[in-house]
């Protein structure tokens, strides 16, 4: 016999283009159709110095409004961009793009109540990911 217990906030996976279509659960609605401003971080846990290139793309205008390389040295973290310095007009959807080590990773995030801050990391291993929470 297998239990499965989930609590809290999910976190999505990095993703790429899929030719399999997604429907969201019956019953799934945002919590508020309310803005709510979302943040972008970058972390280095790896041991070398990596330089990184966030993409932001603004969904409903299909702009970028934010394209900036950062060189992270090892053990930083900080907050590189905000949604609302694109002044959304009430709630939107941010495609990103992270590249470094020769990997680009993607997510889509949405300034809702129900959608955390997008989270780029260099893990331990030199390994590039992109994620975000949801609840």
């Amino acid at each position: 016999m297998a239990l499965c217990v989930v609590s809290g906030c999910l976190s999505a996976a990095p993703f790429g283009p899929s030719s399999t279509p997604t429907a969201e659960p019956v019953g799934f609605q945002a919590l508020s159709d309310d803005p709510d401003p979302q943040t972008v971080r970058l972390e280095n846990r790896w041991n070398r110095t990596v330089t990184a290139q966030l993409r932001v793309v603004r969904v409903a205008t299909n702009s970028t409004v934010h394209e900036e390389t950062y060189d992270l040295v090892p053990g930083s973290e900080r907050t590189v961009y905000n949604t609302s310095a694109a002044d959304p007009d009430g709630v939107e959807s941010f495609r990103l793009a992270l590249t470094a080590r020769g990997t680009t990773e993607r997510v889509t995030i949405e300034n809702d109540a129900c959608h955390g801050g997008a989270h780029g990391e260099i893990e331990e291993g030199g390994t590039v990911s992109l994620y975000y929470s949801i609840c």
